[in-house]
């Protein structure tokens, strides 16, 4: 049996995790010394937001610790279970690295960390697929084919508000490693700005009359933006033909730093 995990910056419904079975590593939010949480556990994510809001301050934001990984995945790989980690893209996830360190401490072959190659929605996507085909396939190299055949559909859209005043090496997780930004992520991670201008113009040359796009489901992953996000949900369902459309409050925004403000779009292509 697989148990699948993934971090807390892939924000998925609660009630999502639960049917899913999907275990969370919590980040860490850094306002200061004295204010250090763990995101969903310590602190949710609406109170993260309120937060900024109220004292202007963007916090840093640190990836679980290797040891906290072990303490995670021990339950399962002492069971039966086959842990696999799903990652958001190694290039800038230090999470992917101590998962992959962690893996380390177990019997070869129980804890498995997949790089997504994706941002955040694009992430929670891909772990929603991987507990799809988990369930219908037998053996472990056929939920690995099935599972490559997603991350190569996954595609994503991100929004942010003041695109020119995003620091393009910035500190993405608030410690003194300044590691590749999310800008520069992948190329079939497409950046836009505007926000504030018509969402529905953003978005037109991309997706409405895209014949490669499975309308099944989409995901929206929204920091400080809710209003458009609401607004972009239901265009997508009336306007762009997509049968379920999740949208997602998170913290995603905060690691550009300058520009918390942002929608994400995450879809498949289709097979």
């Amino acid at each position: 049996m697989l148990h699948l995990f993934t971090d807390s910056l892939t924000t998925l419904p609660p009630g999502m995790i639960e049917q899913l079975n999907i275990g969370i590593a919590p980040v860490y939010v850094v306002f200061n010394n004295a204010q250090i949480y763990r995101h969903t556990v310590d602190i949710q994510t609406e109170e993260i937001l309120s937060l900024v809001m109220e004292t202007g301050k963007v916090p840093g934001i640190a990836a679980p610790a290797v040891e906290d990984f072990i303490q995670l995945f021990t339950p399962s790989v002492g069971g039966i279970d086959q842990v696999v980690y799903i990652s958001m893209s190694a290039e800038i996830s230090p999470s992917y690295r101590n998962a992959e360190a962690a893996a380390k401490h177990f019997p070869k072959g129980k804890v498995t960390v997949v790089d997504s190659g994706c941002f955040s929605s694009g992430t929670a996507m891909m772990t929603v697929q991987a507990a799809r085909i988990a369930k219908k396939v037998r053996t472990w190299a056929s939920f690995g084919q099935k599972l490559d055949e997603h991350r190569a559909a996954v595609r994503e859209e991100l929004i942010l508000d003041r695109m020119k005043k995003v620091n393009p090496t910035g500190n993405i997780y608030g410690l003194p490693n300044r590691i590749i930004s999310p800008l520069k992520l992948k190329p079939k991670l497409h950046i836009q700005n505007g926000i504030s201008s018509n969402l529905e113009d953003t978005l037109l040359g991309n997706l409405r009359n895209n014949q490669q796009i499975d309308r099944e489901f989409i995901v929206i992953s929204q920091t400080m933006a809710r209003e458009p996000a609401e607004y972009m949900k239901n265009i997508l369902y009336e306007s762009y033909g997509f049968k379920k459309v999740i949208l997602l409050s998170n913290i995603n925004g905060l690691l550009c730093r300058t520009t918390p403000r942002s929608i994400e779009l995450s879809y498949l292509l289709k097979k």
